[in-house]
């Protein structure tokens, strides 16, 4: 992967590589399926975690372990990203792998790693605030939520509801007909 796309953050569309997660949907998520242990794609403002992997770690090349988080960079690499996730989701050492993706169905890695491999996908209903500082930005894509488990039986279907200040969001698996 070429240092410039590391260097890229997650919705980094007018070249800024702070763009974060926002603390809510990152809370909702760390309910569901935390504690999070890692964060693997941040910059020391952004993390989420106390440990946590920077474009100077180069995340790609290290070892990932624990539960972990990752929104990372949404460049042309973003496939490097999600067959990293995969594999470390696999090693003894690790719990789960959650990563926030943008929602693309047409890319390759979708159907040849996500779809096959993936515990859950689970759309995010809206468009998420990322957080720039001293700005509110949405994104101009629908996001999802990938999560990948070695002890999983196969892809579940799903969405997550954003918290709001009025209401605490959720996770909601769609898991057969009873749900439709």
């Amino acid at each position: 992967m070429k240092g410039q796309e590391v260097l890229m953050s997650s919705g980094d569309q007018q070249g800024s590589s702070d763009w974060a997660t926002p603390k809510p949907f990152f809370d909702l998520l760390n309910q569901a399926f935390g504690p999070f242990t890692l964060d693997a794609a941040a910059t020391a403002k952004t993390a989420k975690c106390d440990h946590y992997y920077s474009s100077r770690d180069n995340a790609l090349e290290k070892p990932w372990k624990g539960t972990v988080f990752c929104n990372p960079p949404y460049g042309r690499g973003i496939a490097d990203w999600i067959w990293k996730g995969y594999g470390e989701s696999m090693l003894f050492s690790n719990d789960l792998v959650v990563m926030l993706l943008p929602a693309r169905t047409d890319l390759k890695v979708f159907h040849d790693c996500i779809i096959p491999y993936a515990a859950a996908v689970l759309f995010v209903r809206g468009r998420i605030q990322f957080k720039l500082p001293g700005k509110k930005n949405s994104a101009t894509f629908p996001s999802m939520v990938v999560v990948f488990d070695k002890h999983s039986a196969g892809c579940q279907f799903g969405y997550i509801t954003q918290p709001t200040r009025t209401e605490n969001g959720g996770v909601r698996v769609l898991t057969g007909l009873e749900e439709r």
